[in-house]
C-alpha cells in the first residue's frame, strides 16, 4: 500500500504540524542537492582557500592552500572592479501622464533614490555581484519592520533552499533562507516569546550551516519560508501565500503571505538551461586552475631536484665519513680519480613547452573571464588622452560583460522594486513608512509614500546612468545646456561655481510645468485664469492649445473643455492689450503723419 502524500508546509495546521512540514521540506532539498551545496563550499574554496566554512567542510584542504597563481580570484576581483563601478540611479518614465503623474513619478524617483542611499545601495553591489561570479547567484533580502525600518541582509547560497525539481523551467513559488542568529537578538526582537527562546536548545543538526550536531555559540538556526499566493487577490480561485519564520522546534511568526513576489533580489553571473541557480566565473575557470595548480607543482619538484647539489670526494679521504655527517644537502659521489671525476649535463630545469603551456592557461584564464591585459595590470592604452577616448574605451571593454552588468543592473531596480513593495505593504496595513529628505528649489520637504504611491499607473522602472550626478559629469551637461542655447552664458557661469542641476531646470521648466498643472486643473474642473506675467502670447497659448486637442480627441466633457476655451480667450485678451498698450498712439486729426523711421535715420 502506498504511503499517503506529504501535506505540504504551507497547507499544514499552525504548531507542531508546520515544523515538522518544514523540516521534511529543507531535509529534502539538501538531500536531493547534495552535490549542488557541495559544489557551493568547492567553489568557495577555489576563491579563498582560507574560507571558514569551506575549510570546516573540507577537512582536507591542502590542496587549495597550496597555490601559487590563484586565477579564479584574481580574474573574479578584476572583474567585480570593471563591472562594479557602473553607477546607476532609477528613473520612472509613463506614457500620457498628466501633470500630476509627472511629478509624482519624478518624487518616486527621488525617493526611491533616497532609499537606495540609505541603504547603501552601491556600496554593497561589489559583494553581490562577487556572490554571482564565485557561486552562481547572489541573493539579499529586504525587510521593514512594524515601525518602518527598512533593513537588507545578504544571504549566500549555502544559506539558501529552494526546490529545483519545482523550478525547471520556471520561477519557484516557495522558498527558505537559513541563518544562524543570536539568541538574544532572537529575544529582543520577539520579547512575547523570549522564555521560549531562551530554552530553546541549539541542536541544529541536518543543516549545512552547522557543521557539528550541537553549535558552540550561543546561537539559534533561523528559518524564513515563504511560499507565493496563487491568482489575483479579490477574484475566484485565489488562495493566499504563507509566511513562516521558525526554528526548527519553535514558530517565530505564522501569517498570510500576499506580495506577489519574495522580497529578494538575485543576481546570477549566468543563467543556466533549467533550474533556479546560475553558473559563476569560478566554476568556469575551475579546470583551468587545477591545470595551473599542477603545471606549478611539476615546476617545484623540478627545481626541488635540480637543487640538490653533488659533491665529489675521493674514495680514499680519510675524513669523508665527517664530511658526510656534516653535509646535510644534496649527495655525497665517490670518486677514484678527482681529477678524472664524472661531469654531470644539466638540462633547463623547465622545458619550454611546459612553460608556453602555463602562460596558455594564464592567458585563457583571462579570455574566459573576459578580462584583459591592461585590466589585470591595471594600465590604461597609450595616446587615451581625452575623456571621449576613454569613455569609448571603457564601453569597448565593458562589451564582454555587457550580460552581467545588464544582470547588474537589474539587482539594482530589483532593490528598488522590493524595497518599494514593502512600502506599499506597510501603508496598506496603515503601518509607518520611511520618509525620504528632499530639496526642491529652495523649498525643504519631506517626500512620504503616500504621495508617490503609483500602484494605480502602469509606469516604467529604467536605469539611468548616476555620471550626472557627479562633478564631472554636472559640468559636461552645463556645457552642453550652454552649447544647445538652453542657458545664457551669464547663467552657465554661475552654474559653474555652484553646479546644482536640479535647481536649474526647475527654473527652466519652471513655466512649462506651469502651464501643464493648469491644463490638468480646468480639466478636473477647477478654473485659474492666466497669469499675464508669463509668455502667454508664447508658450503659454500654444501649450495650452496643445492639451485642447488632446482633450478633444481624447473625449473629454464639454463643460471641462470649456474651461480650457475660456482660459484661452482670455489669455488672448490679455495678449491683445498688451500690445495695444506697447502700439504707438495714432495722429491726432490734422496733424503730419509720423516720419518714418528709417527716413528720420537717413535724415
Amino acid at each position: 500500500m502506498a504511503n499517503p502524500q506529504v501535506k505540504r508546509w504551507w497547507r499544514a495546521d499552525k504548531g507542531q504540524d508546520v515544523l515538522t512540514a518544514i523540516s521534511a521540506e529543507i531535509s529534502r532539498c539538501e538531500t536531493s542537492q547534495l552535490d549542488q551545496y557541495e559544489r557551493f563550499y568547492d567553489l568557495a574554496l577555489l576563491y579563498d582557500p582560507r574560507d571558514y566554512v569551506g575549510r570546516a567542510f573540507y577537512a582536507h584542504t591542502d590542496e587549495y592552500f597550496e597555490k601559487t597563481e590563484n586565477v579564479c580570484q584574481s580574474n573574479v576581483d578584476t572583474v567585480t572592479s570593471v563591472a562594479a563601478r557602473q553607477t546607476i540611479r532609477p528613473v520612472f518614465l509613463t506614457d500620457e501622464g498628466d501633470w500630476s503623474t509627472k511629478r509624482r513619478a519624478a518624487d518616486l524617483a527621488r525617493y526611491s533614490e533616497g532609499m537606495a542611499k540609505a541603504q547603501r545601495l552601491d556600496e554593497v553591489k561589489p559583494r553581490a555581484f562577487k556572490d554571482g561570479a564565485i557561486f552562481g547567484y547572489g541573493l539579499r533580502r529586504f525587510e521593514m519592520d512594524q515601525n518602518g525600518t527598512m533593513t537588507h541582509e545578504r544571504f549566500p547560497p549555502t544559506e539558501v533552499r529552494v526546490a529545483e525539481d519545482e523550478c525547471i523551467t520556471q520561477a519557484p513559488r516557495q522558498l527558505h533562507l537559513l541563518k544562524m542568529r543570536d539568541r538574544e537578538e532572537l529575544m529582543a526582537r520577539y520579547p512575547e516569546l523570549a522564555d521560549k527562546i531562551e530554552n530553546e536548545p541549539t541542536n541544529s543538526t541536518g543543516s549545512f550551516l552547522c557543521l557539528v550536531a550541537t553549535n558552540a555559540t550561543d546561537q539559534l538556526l533561523v528559518r524564513e519560508s515563504w511560499r507565493l499566493p496563487v491568482g489575483k487577490s479579490g477574484k475566484r480561485g485565489y488562495r493566499a501565500g504563507r509566511k513562516v519564520v521558525s526554528t526548527p522546534s519553535l514558530v517565530l511568526v505564522d501569517e498570510d503571505y500576499e506580495d506577489e513576489r519574495f522580497p529578494i533580489a538575485v543576481i546570477r553571473w549566468n543563467e543556466r538551461s533549467t533550474g533556479w541557480a546560475g553558473g559563476g566565473l569560478v566554476e568556469t575557470l575551475e579546470g583551468i586552475q587545477h591545470a595551473i595548480d599542477k603545471a606549478h607543482a611539476a615546476h617545484a619538484a623540478q627545481l626541488d631536484l635540480h637543487a640538490s647539489p653533488v659533491t665529489f670526494m675521493s674514495v680514499h679521504d680519510q675524513t669523508a665519513a665527517e664530511k658526510m655527517r656534516v653535509t646535510r644537502i644534496g649527495r655525497i659521489v665517490p670518486v677514484m680519480d678527482m681529477a678524472q671525476r664524472p661531469k654531470t649535463e644539466i638540462p633547463p630545469v623547465f622545458a619550454p613547452e611546459s612553460e608556453r603551456y602555463l602562460e596558455r592557461m594564464s592567458n585563457l584564464s583571462r579570455t574566459n573571464s573576459g578580462v584583459s591585459e591592461m585590466h589585470a595590470n591595471g594600465q590604461m592604452p597609450a595616446r587615451l588622452e581625452t575623456g571621449a577616448a576613454v569613455r569609448e574605451s571603457n564601453d569597448v571593454a565593458s562589451e564582454r560583460f555587457a550580460i552581467q552588468e545588464k544582470a547588474l543592473e537589474r539587482w539594482y531596480l530589483d532593490c528598488i522594486e522590493v524595497m518599494l513593495m514593502l512600502c506599499r505593504r506597510n501603508h496598506l496595513k496603515k503601518l509607518p513608512t520611511p520618509d525620504i529628505g528632499y530639496s526642491f528649489a529652495i523649498i525643504k520637504k519631506r517626500i512620504k509614500w503616500a504621495n508617490v504611491d503609483l500602484a494605480d499607473v502602469a509606469y516604467w522602472l529604467q536605469a539611468a546612468p548616476q555620471l550626472s550626478r557627479t562633478l564631472a559629469g554636472r559640468m559636461d551637461t552645463i556645457a552642453t545646456w550652454q552649447n544647445s542655447g538652453l542657458i545664457t552664458p551669464e547663467q552657465a557661469r554661475n552654474l559653474i561655481n555652484h553646479p546644482d542641476l536640479d535647481s536649474a531646470m526647475s527654473q527652466i521648466d519652471g513655466y512649462f510645468e506651469y502651464i501643464d498643472r493648469t491644463a490638468e486643473l480646468l480639466l478636473d474642473g477647477e478654473y485659474m485664469a492666466p497669469d499675464p506675467r508669463g509668455d502667454l502670447m508664447g508658450l503659454g497659448l500654444d501649450r495650452m492649445k496643445g492639451h485642447y486637442w488632446a482633450a478633444l480627441n481624447g473625449g473629454a466633457p464639454e463643460e471641462l473643455v470649456e474651461n480650457m476655451r475660456a482660459w484661452m480667450d482670455q489669455a488672448a485678451f490679455i495678449v491683445a492689450k498688451a500690445q495695444a498698450a506697447m502700439a504707438p498712439p495714432p495722429p491726432m486729426p490734422g496733424a503730419p503723419p509720423m516720419p518714418d523711421a528709417g527716413m528720420a535715420a537717413a535724415a
